[in-house]
Parts: structure tokens; C-alpha cells; sequence
């Protein structure tokens, strides 16, 4: 694995899958929660608590699966996912696991509009280090368009009231509710170090309010409840 590093082309990310049986992932969001991680891959290894340095954590991006799941909030923008992006001044804490089986068009059907970058980590329990894959934010919806086809891209703009996945810093733009719910109640089941990062080395799109700032002014995020189809999965 240590072949790969950094940003991933597209041909890099398919040899990626294609040449292990094992990869390690990196969860930062949802995938923060145990039972999030095992209802996404059930034979998954080796959950654990890592430190990632040298990238940021952020909500800039409108996610379309929170518009199909009946969870976005288009008239206030609270319609935003987590992403990953390159800071030399940040880091933070996310869990840590290997799969086996995937291939690359399953990863890229979970996580549709993100570019993947394998980054180093380093274990909070024993300080051993490796490397992960991780979803990073793009430059631009050119990846998108390129992966999935302009028709796909439009589509999906037109049919949530969207101009763009990933425009520059998507002023305004804020969590979802539900959303942010589940992934605080998942890092505050870990570890303080884990909860402590996610209030404190998590950012809105303006790069500057943490969550615990944006939760000290809206606490009714934390009364959001999803819908009954989505009890288990975004429960913490």
C-alpha cells in the first residue's frame, strides 16, 4: 500500500482496489460510528481511533443522498456532508478499519462525488502508523461530470434545486441536522480525544466556526430525529 499516496487519479484509484484484498479505510463522519461502519461493511476488521495530520475536516458540499433520504433542508441549507481537505495547520481524530472484497465502482457508488486521497495515520492506542484511503474535496464538479456524465450531473443539480456540488466555499451552506446529530452522538460514544476533535477540529464551509461554536447557537440540532427508515443508521 505504500506504493499509493496522496491524490488518486482515476486509474490510480482503480489499481488501488484492484491490487490488495485488504485496504484500509478512513471514517470521519458516519463512519465514526461503529454500527454505521458494520451496517456499511459487515466483515470490516480492526475498528479503531486514529489521528490524522495535515487535512482539514468541513462541511462544504451539498449531499444528494440527504436529498433522496428525505433529510436536507433546502430553504435553510442545512443540506451539507463532511469532506476532508489538505490543511498543513489541521488535523483530527477518525476511525480507522480494513475491508476486504470492495471494488472500485462499489466505493464510488457510496461515495459518488468525492476525489480519494491515501493518507497517513497514526493509531491513538499504540502510536503504530499506516496508510488510508479517505475521502477529499474537489476542486471542481469536473471529476464528477467526467466519472458518472454531464446528464447524470445536471439531473441531480435540477432535481434538488442545486447549482453545483462543489462551488467555492457554498456560502451559507450549513449541516444537516440529522446528519450532524448522528456523527456527534457517534464520536461522543468514543473516546474524549474522538468527541473533543469533532466539536473542536470540525469546520462549517467558512472555515473558522467549529461545531461546538455552531451547537453552542443552535442546540435544537441535537433534537433533530430522523425518520423511522433511518432510526439505525443515524442514531450515533
Amino acid at each position: 500500500m505504500t506504493r499509493f499516496e496522496g491524490l488518486l487519479n482515476e486509474d490510480e484509484l482503480e489499481l488501488f482496489f484492484n491490487s490488495q484484498d485488504e485496504i484500509t479505510i478512513i471514517g470521519f463522519g458516519s463512519l465514526i460510528s461503529e454500527t454505521s461502519s458494520r451496517g456499511t461493511f459487515p466483515t470490516l476488521t480492526n475498528f479503531r481511533e486514529a489521528r490524522i495530520e495535515g487535512h482539514r475536516r468541513l462541511f462544504i458540499h451539498p449531499a444528494f443522498i440527504f436529498f433522496e433520504r428525505g433529510i436536507a433542508n433546502l430553504e435553510e441549507k442545512k443540506y451539507s456532508s463532511l469532506c476532508t481537505e489538505p490543511s498543513d495547520d489541521h488535523g483530527f481524530v477518525a476511525t480507522v478499519f480494513e475491508v476486504s472484497g470492495q471494488t472500485k465502482q462499489e466505493w464510488l457508488r457510496r461515495e459518488e462525488e468525492f476525489v480519494f486521497r491515501v493518507v497517513p495515520y497514526t493509531n491513538l492506542a499504540d502510536g503504530k502508523q499506516g496508510m488510508g484511503l479517505m475521502c477529499s474535496a474537489s476542486e471542481s464538479d469536473d471529476v464528477y461530470i467526467g466519472r458518472w456524465g454531464r446528464e447524470k450531473y445536471e439531473s441531480a443539480l435540477q432535481k434538488w434545486g442545486l447549482s453545483s456540488i462543489w462551488h467555492p466555499r457554498h456560502e451559507g451552506i450549513l449541516p444537516c441536522d440529522v446528519y450532524l446529530r448522528h456523527c456527534v452522538l457517534a464520536a461522543s460514544g468514543r473516546s474524549n480525544e474522538c468527541s473533543d476533535s469533532f466539536l473542536d477540529e470540525t469546520f462549517l464551509s467558512d472555515r473558522s466556526t467549529t461545531i461546538r461554536q455552531y451547537l453552542e447557537n443552535h442546540p435544537n440540532v441535537m433534537e433533530s430525529l430522523p425518520p423511522e427508515t433511518l432510526l439505525g443508521r443515524y442514531s450515533g
